[in-house]
């Protein structure tokens, strides 16, 4: 992984996924990495918890083909 000039971090795209319904989280989260990264993407994964995977696995599958550009496919 490439360091980001003066920042120490990841050059991105970053993407970050969040469980539960904490939505006053999504921003403090996507500061917290902007720190960090560049290009920085946070989304929710509604109704679960620390277990994204196994609680919303649909989900899960969708925000990382929309990550990845292959949403739809």
């Amino acid at each position: 992984m490439a360091s980001s000039p003066g920042r120490g971090g990841a050059v991105g795209p970053v993407g970050r996924r969040i469980g539960g319904t904490a939505s006053f989280f999504l921003p403090v989260a996507e500061e917290m990495l902007a720190e960090v990264a560049e290009n920085v993407t946070v989304r929710p994964i509604e109704h679960s918890g620390h277990w994204l995977s196994e609680e919303q696995p649909e989900q899960v599958l969708e925000r990382l083909r929309e990550f990845t550009g292959t949403a739809g496919r």
